[in-house]
């Protein structure tokens, strides 16, 4: 069954390795299909709120609470498309969502999310997981190798391993990095000349700087069960 169609699944290996989960990180930037940005926000929004405790539970409003606070501000700050445009459909789920909250509510697109009325967003917070957690959680799920997390859609959860855990607060500055870099060379693919300026100033700006420059390994020391260095130019795809 593919993956965005799951109901549930377990996190496959709780004490994956290091390697295994930049392996797992690589798999997700290079392999893993893309429809929308949906996968890009929802790894944002994992990294934003990862669990303090070792039991790892993420409910569902609290993620897509983030993940709709991040949306909101890309769409309506910044008016970026979010998916291509497809015989079926011209906009992504979150963007129609969105400009149809917005319409109804009679607010403006400067108005911003914290500004809005906890009832309304908690309206709007909830009617953007209905329509994406369908498909993301899962879609995410397999497209890190099912290492990161176990979840369930009915009980509205995600467990966060906490090797899981371990390795997205040893590296978050990386993650969020490459993180942004997908998701914003996607961004320049949908929107084309429309994308903004700094946004691809700052693509570019990545792009060209040498990979020992960006990420020195003395800064971040990977290592596997024999202790043999992890090549960060080796599990990093930096070259497009």
């Amino acid at each position: 069954m593919a993956g965005w169609n799951l109901k549930d699944g377990e996190c496959l290996k709780p004490n994956a390795t290091e390697r295994e989960l930049w392996d797992a990180v690589n798999h997700f930037f290079q392999a893993a299909h893309k429809t929308t940005t949906y996968k890009f926000c929802f790894f944002k929004s994992l990294l934003d709120l990862l669990p303090d405790d070792k039991d790892g539970a993420l409910s569902f409003g609290k993620v897509f609470s983030r993940f709709t606070e991040i949306y909101w501000e890309l769409i309506t700050k910044y008016g970026l498309n979010q998916a291509h445009a497809t015989s079926q459909y011209v906009a992504s789920k979150v963007e129609t969502i969105i400009d149809e909250f917005i319409v109804t509510k009679g607010l403006t697109y400067s108005t911003a999310f914290p500004d809005i009325c906890n009832d309304w967003r908690d309206w709007l917070t909830s009617k953007v997981e209905k329509q994406c957690s369908v498909n993301v959680v899962g879609a995410f799920y397999t497209s890190t190798n099912c290492l990161f997390y176990g979840f369930s859609k009915k009980d509205r959860y995600i467990t966060m391993s906490a090797a899981a855990i371990e390795f997205c607060s040893a590296h978050l500055s990386v993650l969020e990095e490459l993180n942004y870099y997908h998701w914003a060379k996607m961004l320049e693919k949908i929107n084309g000349d429309t994308t903004p300026k700094a946004l691809v100033t700052k693509m570019l700006r990545l792009d060209r700087m040498p990979t020992p420059v960006r990420y020195s390994l003395d800064d971040f020391p990977m290592t596997i069960s024999n202790n043999q260095r992890y090549n960060l130019a080796d599990i990093i795809p930096w070259n497009f």
